[in-house]
């Protein structure tokens, strides 16, 4: 909590390229907080029923998928501006 309080204070006083950057930002977080979610429940309940052997798919496949599912979303949320001001190199 006090890295997002001091993660928000920073963002809060700087002039943001996306004016929307706080909604990705807490809707990148909550959908991780699911991913978590999910994959605890998977080994709890499903990994159980498998073989040893691949019960590291229950593990690695939840955070696999959602992380991108999650990048392709934050991707389709940047502005133009934006994204020219994240490529390397790019000069603002």
């Amino acid at each position: 909590a006090a890295v997002d309080l001091r993660a928000f204070r920073i963002y809060a006083t700087a002039i943001p390229l996306d004016r929307s950057w706080w909604q990705v930002e807490h809707a990148t977080r909550f959908a991780n907080a699911y991913i978590a979610t999910v994959t605890a429940f998977l080994v709890q309940n499903v990994a159980r029923h498998m073989p040893d052997e691949l019960q590291w798919i229950v593990w690695v496949l939840p955070g696999t998928v959602g992380g991108m599912l999650i990048a392709r979303w934050v991707r389709g949320r940047k502005t133009p501006a934006a994204l020219q001001a994240a490529r390397p190199g790019a000069v603002s």
